[in-house]
């Protein structure tokens, strides 16, 4: 089709697959578990008055969950038990280690931190949503007021400082954890291992920096099927925004111009930066 052929003209982000970012120094991890979680929803809120985010609907009945949006970056899916009770699960961004909303986004206003955040600038995006249709797990979301995506940023801010984001520092029942990627990922194969479930965003797009321990089967928690291979290559992604976005030749042309432009100005800007005298 006509998607690959323009993909390929401007300059997708790429990753090293070979080298896991999981054994690099510095990278940070959140750990949901869901054995633990009793869906007081007290991260939605901390989540909330930390980034001045719209309140919406919040409860502790299942069927009140907020679905994610502009203004609500983080909620706790509640699905009835066979035993009785609930069984939660956690949706949020996944902050990919090889992320898709990077690698298509034309204007460069998304960045993966070393550190693991992967964070939008509000400032550089003007609403094409190639992110929104390009998340494997279908996370940001246009503000319908603001004209731009939206989505958690893990806290970059506290995480560049090496604290933990906010929704970890208030849960109560220490279901949410946070830590070196190394770390995390040991732990969350030994509680696997000890209490049963599955593990989800360890292998999910070849990886990610949000691992979650469920009591049920992702999709029986409303969670998006994953593969595990990366999504940022240009074959898969061609793939992606045809089948999700219905992207026509108008579009995709013009994310191929929007990408040499940008690319074309940073090409520029390199130049001149060699021809200062030193």
């Amino acid at each position: 089709g006509l998607t690959t052929p323009l993909l390929n003209i401007f300059p997708v982000r790429s990753y090293d697959v070979t080298s896991p970012r999981a054994v690099q120094k510095g990278v940070k991890c959140i750990f949901y578990d869901g054995s633990l979680c009793i869906g007081c929803r007290l991260c939605q809120r901390a989540c909330r008055e930390k980034w001045g985010l719209k309140s919406e609907l919040t409860a502790f009945h299942p069927p009140s969950s907020p679905r994610l949006s502009s203004s609500t970056w983080v909620t706790i899916i509640a699905k009835p038990s066979r035993s009785g009770g609930s069984l939660f699960a956690r949706r949020s961004c996944q902050h990919c280690d090889e992320p898709a909303c990077v690698s298509v986004c034309p204007a460069r206003a998304i960045t993966k931190y070393e550190s693991g955040p992967v964070v939008i600038d509000e400032k550089r995006c003007f609403g094409c949503q190639y992110c929104v249709v390009a998340c494997p797990f279908r996370v940001p979301r246009l503000d319908p007021e603001l004209k731009v995506a939206r989505k958690c940023t893990m806290c970059y801010d506290l995480v560049t400082k090496g604290q933990p984001p906010a929704c970890v520092r208030v849960c109560p029942t220490k279901a949410l954890k946070f830590g070196d990627k190394n770390e995390i990922v040991t732990l969350a194969e030994e509680r696997v291992k000890r209490v049963g479930g599955y593990l989800y965003g360890l292998k999910e797009a070849a990886g990610t920096d949000v691992i979650l321990l469920l009591k049920a089967p992702p999709s029986e928690l409303g969670l998006p099927e994953v593969e595990e291979s990366s999504y940022t290559s240009p074959a898969v992604l061609s793939e992606v925004l045809t089948a999700r976005g219905g992207l026509g030749l108008f579009g995709l042309a013009l994310l191929a111009f929007l990408g040499f432009i940008l690319w074309r100005r940073e090409v520029i800007g390199r130049e001149r930066v060699k021809e200062i005298p030193r």
